[in-house]
């Protein structure tokens, strides 16, 4: 190892774990430093130091720099890792954050102003992390027990990126706009308590932010009642310290002056624990505005640091396991006073819980009901002290999990602990057992509660994939035949795999890949059934990411009880190596040869020699997407064919060849547009040679038209007020085909229509080279693309023309025409009104922003028409506002 000094990285991030590691003296300053946490999982390498730095008046202090701080590994200073430099600089970490709302229906104002107020806290956040926020709704309209939340999920996603316009309006206007208020039972504590150990699809490393919105006290009669059913009453104390636990920062915002029973606190008494554990606050849902809120927010999740450093060679040296060391973090406020934060740490393994082979082997057999099943966990302690061991376990027709503590039954030489429980064969009397295991430990030598760690078997997606253990007659899904194929040149690669139950219909198949060798969370992929068989489905990893590096795998099948069998699991993954993946073989060319070509056509007309037949992988026909193509060839009249070889189509070192719907497609090239060939599918041959087609033609029968003209003509009355901009389209439609074009209707998808001339078509036929002309007007939406869809020849074969939607939101106008053209640095927009009564018009621009009126341009018009030209230079919303004595209408212009 070379002796290097390595220097201190300081990245600003949003980390939350809520670990207290030690004292935090402070010498000569009103500020204070806290270290929350010491993470020695990379040590040497790297060591990361969370803390945070408040004020005097406990406020925490945001935007810190590098130059503020300095630290110290054992009272030396450290200047952290060179080589991380250039890797880390532009590096934010990612934020998640999760609103857990009250439905009921007094709710319904407060949540418009939440929805007002979070662009404010985007804003306030985005320069420096990645924000993504999901949506938890409860409180139903009967006190049923334990519903709990509701996940709001659309288009299979929970999370959605406030950076990002696009994800941002569909959570507001798909997710947010979703929710309901209805209902009147408000279990605030069991909600925080439950939610925090949902596997929610957090991002690693992402800070875990909950921010609770509500305007009931705590429903403590019911706390007491209903839920007691099930669990016991769930105290503040066990919610802040099960958000500790799983690291999330929490905001609640209450009505704290309402009162509901006598018997309960106050809403401020309720929450008091919580916030001030996990750093977050308590704001009141009474207030005029929440700029205050969202500000104390954002300055919370700005608060929190993480330092980064190495040990070099000479600390690595005088290391020693058995000694705790101390790491410092000094910070120089504004008056040169000097605050001082300190912890011990000490570079060990986590404990590590194992599954004897005797327990492992229930994962895959049938046990008999009503029998004990004896469950046997070894826990590796490696140098940790263990506190308790916890066993959760359930038959699938409960919905809470049972707990209780695993008594230590023998401690190895080792320093491995052995612990035994049995599941009572009351409970073995449904389709499956689940179970899962949780360990607490803490380092030897500190004796501290808030140092305690927790790990769990499985250890991944514990709440979605719990071990599970069939009752006879049930059985798990059966996964074998899993085999994989090499990346095709495309860079996809497939694992094939049979999975069958014999009591129940498999429900879903996922495979889960990482890179070998890394820590990271591995990833799933949805396998889909291949459509010629029953029990064989297909999952695709990106070989390209994994470019001379191997892959880790397994894959989980679940059939419609919840029961799941395993192929490999996370701690024990199958391996895919190297040459497997993403590299295209000169190995075993399939030659292809085309004769009789002067029975190759398109539609009436002829192959000639200036038109090309071209081989496309993964049955596309589409010259742009030139990286798809395998070959390409022209006809040679003095041979009488057209020869392709076809590379890439095996890989060396793959045992069960090509997978057997992989193939090429034949197109021909004429005029600069694709047409795929009839019967040229070409799939792989394990024995290199060449394959023969003859007579290859496409159907003549096949519809053919073209949309050959468009053109779009505004409304020419300018009318004032709230109205919709329709548009006007012409679109002259041709059979390009052969024979008569038979079209039985045309419609428009996507759009309201307004008027549809012509669009009433019934059984229409157009002859060969004829044109039909088709006039409509429609409104078109944002962002969103209209279809005119032509129906010719039968019901089911459809030609599509998608037409460019624009929107105006707020007044529309009538009678006026926006043009954007960008320039070098800015975009010009041209204004055309028709004026027809020759009155008055003034025009201006300002920002679309309601934090800014500023009028950016203006200009007064008189006469027939208005015709004139704004530069913009900054991107933005803008709303161009046209008045005619004391009307007004306004357009919406987008700069981006």
């Amino acid at each position: 190892m070379k002796k290097n000094l390595l220097v201190l990285l300081f990245y600003i991030s949003i980390f939350i774990q809520f670990v207290s590691a030690g004292d935090t003296p402070v010498i000569s300053s009103q500020h204070k430093v806290k270290i929350l946490k010491v993470n020695t999982e990379d040590f040497p390498d790297a060591i990361f130091v969370e803390f945070t730095v408040t004020d005097k008046s406990g406020n925490f202090v945001p935007n810190l720099k590098l130059s503020d701080f300095n630290l110290k590994d054992n009272s030396r200073t450290k200047y952290g890792c060179n080589r991380l430099l250039q890797d880390l600089q532009d590096l934010t970490l990612p934020v998640d954050v999760v609103f857990l709302i009250d439905n009921s229906g007094s709710m319904g104002s407060y949540q418009k102003k939440v929805s007002e107020a979070m662009p404010q806290l985007i804003d306030k956040l985005k320069d420096f992390g990645d924000i993504r926020a999901g949506l938890l709704r409860f409180g139903q309209a009967e006190q049923l027990c334990p519903a709990y939340a509701y996940k709001e999920v659309f288009q299979n996603k929970f999370f959605f990126s406030l950076n990002d316009s696009l994800e941002y309006k569909m959570f507001i206007e798909n997710v947010w706009c979703e929710n309901e208020q209805s209902g009147s039972y408000e279990p605030y504590h069991e909600v925080l308590n439950w939610a925090a150990k949902q596997d929610l699809g957090y991002r690693q490393n992402a800070q875990k932010v909950f921010i609770m919105l509500g305007d009931e006290p705590i429903d403590c009669m019911d706390n007491n009642g209903c839920y007691s059913k099930y669990s016991p009453q769930i105290k503040q104390l066990d919610v802040a310290n099960t958000l500790t636990e799983y690291g999330i920062q929490t905001f609640v915002i209450q009505n704290i002056e309402n009162f509901l029973y006598t018997d309960c606190s106050s809403i401020k008494d309720d929450y008091d624990i919580i916030v001030s554990s996990t750093g977050g606050l308590l704001g009141n849902i009474m207030d005029n505005d929440y700029n205050n809120i969202v500000t104390q927010i954002s300055n919370k999740i700005k608060g929190r640091y993480i330092m980064r450093y190495c040990l070099d060679s000479a600390d690595v040296a005088n290391f020693c396991d058995d000694v705790s060391r101390i790491v410092t973090v000094e910070y120089k406020d504004e008056s040169g006073e000097t605050a001082i934060g300190n912890a011990n740490y000490r570079a060990v393994e986590t404990a590590n819980i194992v599954r004897n082979a005797e327990t492992q082997a229930l994962d895959s057999k049938v046990v008999k009901p009503n029998l004990d099943i004896p469950i046997y966990i070894e826990v590796e302690r490696n140098g940790n002290i263990v506190d308790s061991v916890m066993l959760y376990y359930k038959n699938n027709g409960e919905t809470e999990f049972h707990k209780t503590i695993i008594i230590c039954s023998v401690r190895d030489m080792a320093g491995t602990v052995h612990f035994d429980f049995t599941i009572p064969g009351a409970l073995v009397d449904n389709e499956y057992i689940s179970y899962y295991v949780e360990a607490y430990t803490h380092l030897e030598y500190d004796e501290i509660e808030s140092y305690k760690t927790k790990v769990s078997s499985p250890p991944y997606y514990i709440n979605d994939f719990a071990w599970n253990i069939a009752v006879e007659p049930n059985t798990p899904p059966i996964i074998k035949k899993v085999i994989t194929t090499p990346a095709s040149p495309c860079g996809m690669l497939k694992v094939y795999a049979n999975v069958s139950d014999t009591t129940k219909s498999v429900e879903s198949v996922t495979l889960r890949y990482r890179v070998s060798g890394t820590p990271a969370e591995y990833v799933d992929v949805e396998m889909t059934k291949v459509p010629s068989s029953d029990t064989k489905y297909v999952g695709q990893i990106n070989g390209s990411a994994f470019v001379d590096k191997s892959v880790e795998y397994y894959i989980l099948a679940k059939d419609n009880y919840g029961m799941v069998g395993r192929y490999g699991t996370a701690e024990v993954p199958f391996i895919i190596s190297p040459d497997q993946i993403a590299s295209t073989s000169m190995l075993n060319p399939m030659d292809i040869v085309i004769k009789s070509l002067n029975d190759v056509s398109l539609g009436c007309e002829p192959m000639t020699e200036q038109d090309t037949i071209a081989a496309y992988y993964h049955s596309v026909c589409d010259s742009t997407e030139t990286e798809f193509m395998a070959a390409k060839g022209t006809w040679n009249k003095y041979k009488n064919e057209l020869r392709l070889t076809v590379y890439g189509m095996s890989s060396g070192d793959v045992k069960d060849g090509y997978a057997e719907d992989e193939n090429v497609r034949l197109c021909l090239l004429k005029g600069g547009n694709d047409y795929k060939l009839d019967n040229a599918d070409i799939t792989y041959s394990s024995t290199a040679g060449s394959k023969t087609l003859g007579n290859v033609v496409i159907g003549v029968k096949e519809s053919r038209l073209s949309f050959e003209t468009t053109e779009g003509v505004a409304v020419d009355t300018l009318n004032f007020g709230k109205v919709d901009l329709t548009t006007s389209k012409t679109v002259k439609v041709r059979n390009t085909g052969c024979e008569d074009l038979l079209l039985f209707k045309a419609e428009m998808e996507g759009v309201n229509i307004i008027r549809k001339d012509n669009l009433n078509i019934d059984s229409l036929v157009v002859k060969p080279s004829e044109a039909l002309e088709l006039n409509f007007e429609y409104v078109p939406v944002e962002d969103e693309t209209a279809m005119l869809c032509l129906h010719a020849n039968t019901q089911e074969h459809k030609h599509y023309l998608p037409l460019k939607g624009e929107m105006l939101r707020r007044s529309a106008c009538s009678g006026l025409s926006v043009t954007k053209v960008k320039k070098e640095d800015s975009w010009t927009i041209s204004l055309n009104i028709n004026n027809k009564d020759e009155g008055n018009i003034d025009v201006s621009l300002r920002s679309s922003c309601q934090e800014s009126n500023k009028i950016l341009w203006s200009k007064s018009y008189s006469g027939a028409g208005v015709a004139d030209d704004i530069n913009i230079k900054n991107e933005g919303e803008y709303v161009l506002a046209v008045y005619k004595g004391d009307e007004l209408c306004e357009h919406l212009i987008k700069i981006k």
